[in-house]
């Protein structure tokens, strides 16, 4: 199954605006219609609008680039704007191999704006990583989170608990005897309820932990911080095995149903979550905001890590973000085989978090009927 959550519904269009030094007003449309597909030429508009009571004119070049940063199209258009009025233009350029594109704006040799393109995302193929095996390294470290003797500590956390839900500060040993923070959530009086594994990169926790729980209110939620420690891939190797002992700890759990225990997470963090049913076969559903795969495509091939990813998957990504890091992220996601989805934001680098909350609960109530 592959859907595709744009904002197709909603009458809004986006724009980022910039004034030239003539004060011609230049403004690149982000729309909600925002991939390019089948003939469709890949296209950016662009809209002038002229406030001074005389008319103005412009020198547009609009450079096209791949996500490799290398030029591909250097495009132009001239004229002039009359006294009060506006003029839409649109910049197209030939249809391209499948993938995302950036489109850089000048006017007058000025640099205004940069937005990302996408022609055909869904039919980008495995181009990223290394050669070797994700799945050998995923089998490594399966073995090395037995060799770790299960520490656990919760203390309830007075502050935090309320009438609804008992909330303790929890932490682990895991591997290295690092130990791993975080918190978890009972609702109270409740058996057999669904879990929700939340992994949050330490350094992006917040000052209000309480702000971290956006499970459904009756799930029992585990948040770990995953801590950065060592280098290139062993990051990803300590993230991963935190991300197992923390499902064997909800697991073991009476209140948790065992066939209903979903795992989340942004950045490397999203990446640990996209792979997560690829690690064990306990995970009944993925949601990854943003993943970032870099710590593993140094090594590994994009095509190896999403292989084995068998629960149902659901991926979230802000268009404006890097094309290079775009083009990975598809990549790898169109290498999945089984139930996948995706949501698509075309406006900033950070999702909407209300949006987006909305979209994984309904996603995780579907898969979980």
């Amino acid at each position: 199954m592959r859907c595709k959550f744009l904002y197709a519904l909603l009458p809004v269009v986006c724009s980022v605006e910039a004034f030239a030094a003539d004060t011609l007003l230049c403004r690149v449309n982000r729309v909600s219609d925002w991939a390019f597909y089948g003939t469709d030429k890949p296209a950016a508009q662009v809209s002038l609008v002229n406030r001074r009571q005389v008319g103005k004119g412009y020198n547009l070049k609009c450079e096209i680039r791949d996500h490799k940063n290398r030029p591909l199209y250097e495009l132009g258009q001239s004229g002039s704007v009359a006294a009060s009025d506006s003029s839409a233009l649109s910049f197209t350029f030939k249809t391209v191999a499948p993938g995302f594109y950036d489109m850089r704006l000048y006017n007058e040799e000025r640099f205004m704006e940069s937005t990302v393109i996408a022609y055909e995302p869904d039919k980008i193929v495995d181009s990223v990583g290394g050669s070797e095996d994700f799945l050998m390294f995923a089998h490594k470290v399966a073995l090395e989170r037995r060799e770790v003797k299960p520490q656990y500590v919760m203390v309830r956390n007075r502050e935090m608990s309320g009438r609804e839900k008992n909330v303790y500060d929890f932490s682990m040993v895991s591997r290295g005897d690092e130990r791993v923070a975080g918190y978890v959530a009972f609702p109270k009086g409740k058996r057999g309820l669904k879990g929700m594994v939340t992994l949050v990169q330490q350094e992006s926790a917040q000052r209000n932990p309480l702000a971290d729980f956006t499970a459904p209110a009756d799930f029992v939620e585990m948040v770990i911080y995953l801590k950065s420690h060592g280098s290139g891939v062993e990051v990803m190797q300590n993230y991963l095995t935190d991300m197992l002992l923390a499902l064997d700890f909800i697991l073991q759990r009476e209140e948790v149903d065992k066939s209903s225990v979903y795992v989340q997470g942004s950045g490397y963090a999203g990446a640990c979550a996209f792979v997560a049913s690829a690690m064990t076969d306990v995970v009944a559903g993925s949601v990854a905001s943003s993943p970032d795969f870099s710590l593993l495509t140094e090594t590994y091939s994009g095509g190896s890590i999403a292989g084995k990813v068998s629960a149902p998957l659901l991926m979230g990504v802000g268009l404006q973000s890097d094309a290079g890091y775009l083009q990975e992220t598809f990549s790898i996601f169109n290498g999945v085989k089984g139930v996948k989805e995706y949501f698509a934001s075309p406006v900033g680098e950070e999702i909407e978090r209300n949006r987006w909350k909305y979209i994984k609960d309904i996603f995780i109530k579907r898969i979980s009927e």
